[in-house]
């Protein structure tokens, strides 16, 4: 049995080296339902069906982070990370997530590259950028991956010893944080951020101020949605004393200022039940100031949902139309998706034209 056993094995042609190592990538390729050329990079990933194409492009980010790059010098990396920061300001994301995978790997590739003082600063850029990787994931809901993100940036921060750079990953964390529901972690981790940047006392310059009231606002958000309307409004106050204190200067791709104060109290409000608060914020709001497409376009949603709790969805309706003529690709959002979902699907005859949003919105009708 055993010699024709032995027969029948020799009988089976072996496959040569290159053959084998094909025969493994295929097992393993078909493990993960891709097909090969997906799995090998001949084509994008995000152009893989059913996925969406943002979050397809974070996702290949996060696990083939490390591709071939070679280092530049820091204006020429600046110079990309900036463009890739008006994308942002822009809500253009696809545009953005195009960007992001050789501005990464450039990133890593010129910190890696660089010594002494040079590395700090090209450690300094990684984290702004990761920040932005970040900000993106949040956009799209993408929780769990806009954390590991985070995680990198502040890393990147420590690393580079920039009080800014780890104030901004840090808020980047937080805002992680909170979105998994550690509020109280997420609350300590800006409030000790703030305190460690110096800013609350003396004469410090746009750069720390800018990122004091930030990591604020952001303490003030977290607060409110963690139902502590008292520490929130201290926060969200002490922003405002320090975008005053700041006065009209604007610092890089930060958009900190007496306005963003203002957007974030209706968000503050809104999270704390008072849509009516909210809504005299939202009056207050100096819409010309909002810098980018971006803000205009978060201090509309903001005003929408403060709105839809007032009971006025025709109102509601109205603020996103401003937002969408602002920045489409806001819209489609998945929680801005959710927002117009309750506001077409809530009880009584929805505003002409809401329909016709949601479905520009990728909302099913």
């Amino acid at each position: 049995m055993l010699v024709h056993c032995a027969r029948a094995v020799e009988a089976v042609p072996r496959l040569q080296d290159g053959e084998e190592a094909v025969r493994r990538r295929e097992l393993l390729v078909g493990t993960t339902g891709l097909t090969g050329a997906a799995a090998l990079g001949l084509i994008p990933a995000a152009s893989t069906a059913g996925i969406d194409p943002v979050a397809a492009r974070l996702e290949a980010l996060l696990l083939g982070e490390g591709g071939l790059a070679r280092p530049v010098p820091m204006v020429h990396l600046g110079k990309s990370l900036a463009a890739a920061w008006r994308s942002f300001e822009n809500c253009q994301y696809s545009e953005l997530a195009d960007r992001l995978p050789d501005l990464v790997n450039v990133a890593r590739a010129s910190r890696h590259a660089a010594t002494g003082q040079a590395r700090d600063q090209f450690a300094a850029v990684l984290s702004d950028t990761y920040v932005l990787v970040s900000e993106l994931a949040v956009k799209i809901n993408k929780n769990s991956m806009a954390w590991l993100f985070a995680d990198r940036a502040l890393t990147a921060a420590r690393d580079s010893g920039n009080p800014a750079s780890v104030a901004a990953a840090s808020r980047a964390f937080a805002i992680c944080m909170r979105r998994l529901g550690h509020y109280d972690g997420a609350t300590r981790l800006l409030v000790d951020s703030a305190l460690s940047i110096g800013a609350d006392h003396g004469d410090p310059g746009p750069v720390l101020l800018a990122a004091y009231g930030s990591v604020l606002c952001t303490a003030a958000y977290s607060c409110a949605q963690n139902s502590k309307g008292a520490e929130a409004l201290e926060l969200i106050g002490e922003a405002g004393e320090a975008a005053v204190r700041m006065g009209d200067a604007r610092v890089g791709h930060s958009v900190f200022s007496v306005a963003n104060v203002s957007v974030y109290q209706i968000g503050v409000h809104t999270a704390l039940g008072d849509s009516a608060q909210a809504l005299e914020h939202a009056r207050t709001v100096e819409q010309h100031q909002l810098p980018t497409p971006e803000r205009h376009a978060r201090f509309c949603v903001d005003t929408a949902r403060a709105w839809e709790q007032f009971g006025r969805r025709d109102r509601a309706y109205q603020a996103l139309s401003v937002a969408e003529r602002h920045a489409p690709e806001e819209l489609r959002r998945p929680s801005v998706r959710t927002l117009v979902a309750n506001l077409l699907y809530s009880p009584g005859i929805p505003p002409s034209g809401l329909r016709a949003l949601a479905a520009r919105s990728g909302v099913l009708v």
